[in-house]
């Protein structure tokens, strides 16, 4: 009875505490159904947004505002150097080929780029037949595989014919084994020639343009202080008696202008020792390559056409040829 009444009291305390009459007995501490009230959430301004949005924004962000700005402000006066240079140039191009100024001339130095202008000329020439010879090779040793098959197949379904189809099936495929040899010999020549040309020669022949630029651009500077240094004597005086510049004209100060013609002035005599150097260089590597690749295609031209087989195989030797299967040149070949 006792045990009855405990558990009486114990339901009727759950059931005061709000636990539902189902079973289910609810943990001790039973969470509270009691919420805040709601805030009260007013419109921003328009100043308000505006400090907000500033205040969000991340510090790198942030950071990166002044370099952009000197960025700009970098690439306009680059800009503006490169405009100003483009057109003291154009002129002094112009009034170089209406007679109007003078420009500096090494007449040694000129001979030497015209002469490295006409080599260039006919070796890309030489390039250019070279690899027309390669194509036609290929072509003749394509129909003579074609007819070393066809004078095969006849030499088996022709027997009064079969031993002279066979002797003329050998012979083409003893020709086309030569040829292979000598296309090989002017794939060889042909890739030398075209490292000399294109990337030798070439590599020169830039340097050289860009020794020409300095040229005008140091030409053009030297002629405007020479201008300068005549109108000097016509500028209006001070009464202490300096001379001033008068904005109309738009004059450079003679200090800016002086810094401005020794920085052309050297890089003009910097490029001029380059150009030198590199011609030098030219000479010496032409002569060492074209005297090799020369001495190859010569022999191995007269060792094929005189049939003379175990000659070209000595030549394919001694130049360390690597004789490969031929490929199909290129449409850019001929080019």
């Amino acid at each position: 009875m006792e045990e009855s009444n405990i558990s009486l009291e114990a339901m009727d305390q759950q059931f005061d505490g709000g636990a539902p009459p189902t079973g289910y007995y609810p943990p001790t501490a039973a969470p509270s159904l009691h919420r805040a009230p709601l805030r009260e959430v007013r419109p921003l301004s328009v100043d308000q947004v505006l400090d907000q949005t500033e205040e969000d924004m991340t510090p790198a962000s942030a950071r990166n505002k002044p370099v952009r700005s000197v960025e700009v402000q970098q690439k306009i006066a680059n800009l503006k150097v490169w405009s100003i240079n483009t057109y003291k140039c154009s002129k002094q191009v112009l009034n170089e080929k209406l007679g109007r100024t003078t420009k500096t001339v090494d007449p040694d130095m000129e001979k030497k780029i015209e002469t490295l202008l006409d080599t260039q000329s006919k070796y890309n020439r030489i390039l250019t037949l070279a690899k027309s010879l390669n194509t036609h090779m290929y072509n003749l040793l394509q129909t003579q595989r074609s007819l070393a098959e066809l004078f095969s197949e006849l030499s088996f379904k022709q027997p009064g014919l079969q031993t002279s189809f066979t002797t003329s099936a050998n012979t083409q495929k003893s020709l086309i084994k030569n040829g292979d040899k000598l296309l090989s010999a002017i794939r060889f020549f042909i890739d030398s020639l075209d490292t000399l040309v294109n990337k030798t020669i070439q590599d020169t022949v830039l340097t050289v343009k860009q020794y020409q630029s300095a040229r005008v651009q140091f030409d053009a500077y030297r002629n405007e202080n020479e201008q300068q240094a005549l109108q000097s004597p016509t500028m209006g005086c001070t009464p202490n008696g300096a001379g001033v510049s008068s904005p109309a004209t738009g004059t450079i100060p003679n200090s800016a202008s002086d810094n401005n013609l020794e920085q052309h002035k050297s890089r003009f005599e910097l490029l001029h020792r380059d150009v030198d150097i590199k011609l030098k260089l030219l000479d010496e590597n032409k002569l060492k390559v074209m005297t090799r690749q020369l001495s190859l295609l010569e022999a191995a031209m007269a060792s094929f056409m005189s049939g003379n087989a175990e000659e070209l195989d000595s030549v394919i030797k001694e130049f360390k040829v690597k004789v490969t299967e031929p490929v199909p040149p290129s449409f850019l070949e001929l080019r």
